[in-house]
């Protein structure tokens, strides 16, 4: 009697090999739901940073809610920056950086005195050291 052997294999999405997330557009709203309210509870108003991320996750809201859950494609292209996985990888990554710039202040310099310059914030991050 011969067996036969079955390889299964899921689909992959980009050169990183990341899985097809099926529920990656409800896991988006959810992400990108409670970043913004992370980002309004934890930060004040005038932070740089907090008017970034309010203004980007309140776009991708209105995106959100004009699709259905299946409707990737279109997410994707009205986003811009990248496949569903990659935004969902992202938006888990904005949610922990709200909360390490609440805890860290960072929108306070050394000297006490509240930072309005995006420039300052960048080099706080250690993102950029050549701003």
């Amino acid at each position: 009697m011969e067996t036969a052997l079955v390889v299964v294999t899921l689909p992959r999405t980009d050169h990183a090999k990341r899985p097809v997330n099926s529920q990656a557009i409800p896991q988006l709203r959810k992400l990108y739901a409670d970043t913004l309210v992370a980002a309004t509870t934890k930060l004040p108003a005038h932070s740089v940073y907090r008017q970034g991320v309010e203004a980007t996750i309140q776009h991708r809201l209105k995106i959100l809610e004009t699709v259905k859950d299946d409707e990737v494609s279109k997410v994707e292209q009205e986003i811009g920056a990248g496949q569903v996985e990659e935004l969902v990888e992202s938006a888990k990554d904005e949610l922990q950086l709200v909360d390490m710039m609440a805890e860290l202040k960072a929108y306070v310099s050394a000297s006490g005195r509240e930072m309005f310059s995006l420039a300052n914030l960048i080099l706080l991050c250690g993102v950029y050291t050549d701003v």
